[in-house]
């Protein structure tokens, strides 16, 4: 566990895991073999599925979001107000 693991605990933040972005290219690969195997062609549309997360990762997750747009905000005032 390194520092930043050892503070983030202490602070009670945690991370989400990173993005496999591998999987995002794998779809340009899967088009390729449906058009080239089976004759399927592309529609030019696509959607996006999220795997949800669980409710006190989201409860936290929108709280930090809130927070920082709350500081956000604040810090902007206080540079009109200057």
């Amino acid at each position: 566990m390194g520092f930043q693991d050892f503070m983030d605990a202490v602070l009670g933040r945690s991370r989400f895991p990173k993005a496999k972005s591998d999987k995002l290219f794998e779809i340009s690969t899967a088009c390729i073999t449906l058009e080239s195997n089976l004759g399927l062609k592309p529609s030019g549309y696509a959607d996006i599925c999220f795997k949800p997360i669980g409710t006190s990762a989201y409860e936290s997750t929108r709280k930090e979001i809130q927070e920082l747009l709350e500081y956000s905000l604040k810090d902007k005032r206080d540079k009109v107000q200057n």
